[in-house]
């Protein structure tokens, strides 16, 4: 991923959602916000090839939306 801001956001989206996988116990963890960076990382993969910034950048946005609310969500019930 060579596009500017792209890696700077993939990892500030990374250390977002790791902090807050971290909180919640191992048992109450989504597995799905895994699948969900997998399938992420390869849809922004191909937005860079393609030379689509904007696209690669809004597709981390969205990853990071959601999967904070799914840990949020997760956070809250293993309370």
């Amino acid at each position: 991923m060579a596009l500017p801001g792209v890696n700077a956001e993939l990892a500030l989206a990374a250390r977002r959602v790791r902090a807050l996988w971290e909180q919640i116990p191992e048992t109450h963890r989504p597995e799905r916000v895994v699948a969900d960076w997998r399938a992420m990382r390869r849809e922004v993969e191909a937005a860079c090839s393609a030379g689509q910034r904007d696209e690669a950048l809004a597709l981390i946005a969205d990853f990071r939306g959601l999967a904070e609310q799914q840990l949020t969500a997760a956070q809250v019930s293993s309370a």
